[in-house]
């Protein structure tokens, strides 16, 4: 019989109750490693295929792994990021929020989440990313540029012209930032000072073809006919085709022409 302090199962049953608890833990740690082993595969090859430029790819591989880890921030993040690379903005921003959700407040998923919600449209959002970032780090240059960016749609062009500012002084090496505030002089016909960061631009980054395009207008503005020509030659070399340039040249070479003309008439007087 058994007594008032007896075990409630008999040994049997208790030692047929601990293998099963014992083999359920080792399969569950053999299931984990092998998990993981996959996961770290999946990790390789998502490098690799960044590594060649392969987006999508690389996109499949974040993906399963989050299928593995669905509560891994940094996999979110990644995906979210190279979801932007894609185009897939709507879908960045859900991706992006799950990575924040998850821990992962950091500078670059809260300025890649206002990357994705501008280009859906919702500047007033992203703005409010952009502040978070900054308050992150407020001496990101290209958290500046953007801020800047967006506030100009926002048409709150002196906030602008101040974010434009502060990420020029946050970085030396930086173009955008002085492209944007000669586009904003430019605009306000201050025509000295915006050739001036055009020119700063273009020496940080000689292939900007826009600076020096409108570094070519400026230039035209002011009479200073022969840059304007020099500017409007050189992307001709890479733009052979592209109207605007064509016509700008042709109106540069016109007005060159005609002060030349105008000078030997003077000379001759």
């Amino acid at each position: 019989m058994m007594g008032y302090n007896s075990p409630m199962i008999s040994p049997q049953t208790k030692t047929v109750f601990t293998f099963t608890a014992a083999v359920g833990l080792m399969l569950l740690v053999v299931t984990a490693a092998a998990a993981l082993d996959e996961f770290d595969e999946l990790q390789e090859q998502a490098l690799a295929a960044l590594e060649a430029g392969e987006i999508a790819a690389a996109l499949e591989y974040y993906t399963a792994m989050h299928e593995l880890d669905p509560q891994n921030g940094e996999v979110a993040y990644n995906r979210g990021s190279l979801l932007i690379d894609l185009g897939r903005y709507s879908e960045a921003v859900r991706v992006l929020s799950v990575a924040i959700d998850l821990g992962e407040e950091t500078l670059n998923a809260y300025f890649n989440r206002a990357i994705a919600l501008a280009a859906e449209d919702d500047p007033h959002r992203a703005l409010e990313d952009l502040e978070r970032a900054l308050e992150l780090d407020g001496n990101s240059s290209p958290v500046f540029n953007n801020k800047g960016v967006i506030l100009s749609r926002l048409d709150r062009n002196d906030e602008a012209f101040e974010a434009f500012l502060a990420a020029r002084e946050a970085d030396a090496a930086y173009a955008e930032p002085r492209f944007h505030l000669g586009n904003m002089l430019y605009d306000r016909e201050e025509l000295e000072l915006a050739e001036q960061l055009f020119t700063e631009a273009l020496e940080i980054a000689p292939e900007f073809e826009q600076a020096q395009f409108n570094r070519g207008n400026a230039r035209y503005l002011m009479g200073q006919y022969t840059g304007a020509i020099e500017d409007f030659m050189s992307l001709l070399s890479l733009r052979p085709d592209d109207p605007d340039v064509l016509v700008n040249l042709g109106l540069a070479a016109l007005a060159h022409a005609e002060a030349l003309e105008s000078d030997g008439e003077r000379e001759d007087q």
